[in-house]
């Protein structure tokens, strides 16, 4: 079994020289992903040193990198007032989905923006790619804007408006949509299940931004206060604990699985021959 690890690396601490060899090597597992991200834009929007914190998270599999994560916070004038406001980049190898996860350490990181800035006003701005991401980040996070259970709210819309405008061009056929320009690399069946899937988020981003496979993002926003913190928090929680106990399922499945067809021979219809080639 490979040996999973992260490291966390402080993008401002780094030289140009050493930023700019790790954004090579973390755009290599990014096109495996992703498509439609050029180096030049990759390296703006990952590699940033502009905010006040510029951190990205590298997942690896034994030597292997197989994922990452940025968070970026930013100082803006928005609507008359300073605000913090908060973007994450991630990307992880759909094998490992639900193994590597990078709630935890999004979590303390918006704890210690919170501490360190008690004062000001943060928000999280993101411009959802997929029906996955969507609704990966909606399952866990309290008090996001918009859902399919949120009333519309004009205050909301146009502090959401106003932060986008900072960074990506508004689609001027789909009012509120942006030309995100980031296309998650997903087979067409994958597609497909979404299309068809029953979740009412799912079905919520599909009819808001149904066009998501152009590169294509549904913005929403979060406020960072402590009310939404402590429940995002607690249903991180809920949520390592249930991957925990589907992963330990499924190993404890396999490896019945194993002796099973140990005891009873390689003919066994518990194992099929295709299994025993690969555990040989």
């Amino acid at each position: 079994m490979p040996k999973l690890s992260s490291i966390t690396i402080n993008l401002t601490k780094k030289t140009s020289q050493e930023r700019d060899y790790l954004a090579h090597t973390l755009y290599e597992a990014h096109q495996k992903i992703f498509d439609g991200v050029s180096f030049e834009a990759f390296n703006h929007y990952v590699m940033s040193t502009r905010g006040i914190i510029n951190k990205v998270r590298i997942l690896k599999s034994d030597k292997e990198m197989v994922g990452y994560c940025a968070i970026h916070a930013y100082p803006m004038s928005i609507l008359g007032r300073t605000i913090n406001v908060v973007k994450i980049e991630t990307g992880v190898f759909s094998e490992y989905r639900g193994k590597l996860t990078v709630s935890a350490f999004v979590a303390m990181e918006l704890l210690k923006i919170a501490f360190r800035f008690p004062l000001q006003k943060s928000y999280y701005y993101g411009s959802m790619i997929s029906p996955a991401s969507y609704r990966a980040f909606t399952k866990v996070t309290h008090g996001v804007y918009p859902t399919y259970s949120a009333p519309p709210n004009p205050k909301m819309e146009k502090l959401l408006k106003a932060i986008g405008d900072q960074f990506y061009p508004e689609i001027p056929s789909r009012p509120g949509i942006r030309n995100v320009g980031w296309k998650v690399r997903l087979p067409q069946e994958q597609r497909e299940k979404w299309k068809n899937s029953d979740n009412p988020g799912v079905q919520f981003y599909l009819k808001k931004n149904p066009d998501y496979a152009k590169g294509y993002g549904l913005p929403i926003i979060s406020s960072l206060t402590v009310k939404n913190y402590i429940f995002t928090l607690f249903n991180i929680m809920i949520e390592k604990i249930h991957n925990y106990w589907l992963y330990s399922r499924s190993s404890v499945s396999l490896f019945c699985s194993k002796k099973n067809a140990t005891v009873l021979g390689k003919n066994s219809p518990v194992y099929s021959q295709e299994q025993i080639k690969k555990s040989n």
